[in-house]
């Protein structure tokens, strides 16, 4: 009975606590909540408070999951996940870090991904290891966007918005939440410098942490991202050209082809330069059964320019950049810009010319 008493006094609860919100739940079928009510957890205007510094302790959404997706209480999230309710807050707020130990409790309890739980890790290797390179600005839960910006959702210690802008060197984990090493931006692979906002490589004097490319083969797609032609000779002339058109489901051929039917006619492209860069990330279509595997999708807007050939762990290649490159004389566009578009923080904006 000690040790009862004892893990109900480290829950911050009590026996008459528990009876009352047995008894309630079996009168009304209402859930009673038995949190003890916690100084400083929430502001004056009721957003729950992140108290977490960004060079210690990552982001976590561990208060967002629990509060609208499995609608608990903390004591009955503690009692799912066998986690002392006391810890379970110091998670939540950010206090403290996650023990390892705990991130698999979680992740095996709410059926989460690592990357779901730190919505800042990204993983450019097939999920074997993860980056906290991604800035947290909005979370989607449940189908619902939410704006940290807007929304009254999280706030931090200061008023402020939550800080989860990545500080290097950062450091790299396993799937399971394991701390690894810890990486400057040069140290990076391909994949994981030219897919983060550019944003994160700004030094405190406002020059930038650059990537040392020469000699790297790199996807045709990273190319604008470094100032580079997809064309690998230039065109000579400025005459207007066909639009690209909407294709059908590619059709996957031997030696890393594909073929690719528009309204007018079938035509079969090469994708060794993608398969056979530099990048870890696409090098993993080299397996012939994951290759099969990739889908016609639309990034963003569906409009011919965002068509997309896309695997299961996010290698993309564009329609439209196989025409370009194909056909240089033939479709003819301009880069216009580089965005976000949907989970890809940089994004070619093309402009055809007319």
């Amino acid at each position: 009975m000690h040790i009862v008493n004892q893990v109900m006094n480290e829950m911050g609860t009590t026996k008459e606590e528990i009876c009352c919100a047995a008894e309630a739940e079996k009168d009304t079928g209402e859930k009673c909540d038995v949190n003890c009510k916690i100084e400083g957890e929430f502001d004056s205007d009721g957003m729950f408070v992140w108290y977490g510094n960004a060079k210690k302790i990552l982001f976590n959404i561990l208060y967002a999951y629990r509060t609208l997706i499995k609608k608990q209480s903390r004591f009955q999230a503690a009692c799912e996940l066998d986690i002392l309710e006391s810890t379970l807050y110091e998670y939540e707020c950010g206090k403290r870090k996650i023990q390892q130990a705990d991130i698999i409790k979680i992740l095996n309890g709410y059926n989460m991904r690592l990357e779901e739980l730190f919505p800042s890790l990204v993983s450019y290797d097939g999920r074997k290891t993860f980056l906290p390179l991604n800035p947290v600005m909005s979370l989607n839960l449940d189908g619902k966007d939410y704006d940290l910006l807007e929304d009254e959702l999280y706030v931090a210690d200061d008023g402020g918005i939550v800080d989860s802008w990545p500080v290097f060197p950062i450091q790299r984990y396993d799937a399971d939440g394991r701390s690894l090493l810890k990486y400057m931006p040069d140290e990076l692979t391909i994949d994981e410098y030219a897919n983060s906002d550019e944003l994160i490589f700004i030094k405190d004097d406002f020059t930038y942490y650059e990537k040392d490319i020469d000699g790297l083969k790199l996807p045709p797609n990273y190319l604008p991202f470094f100032g580079k032609d997809i064309v690998k000779n230039k065109q000579k002339n400025s005459q207007a050209g066909r639009h690209v058109k909407f294709v059908t489901q590619p059709e996957f051929l031997t030696d890393y082809k594909i073929s690719l039917k528009s309204t007018t006619r079938k035509i079969t492209f090469s994708l060794h330069d993608y398969v056979f860069s530099n990048s870890p990330w696409y090098a993993m279509l080299r397996d012939e059964e994951y290759f099969q595997k990739g889908e016609l999708k639309f990034i963003g807007e569906k409009i011919p320019e965002n068509e997309c050939i896309v695997w299961p762990d996010g290698q993309y290649v564009r329609i439209l950049e196989l025409y370009i490159a194909k056909y240089p004389y033939q479709y003819k566009y301009l880069k216009h810009a580089f965005v976000c578009n949907g989970p890809y923080l940089n994004w070619t904006i093309y402009e055809a010319k007319e």
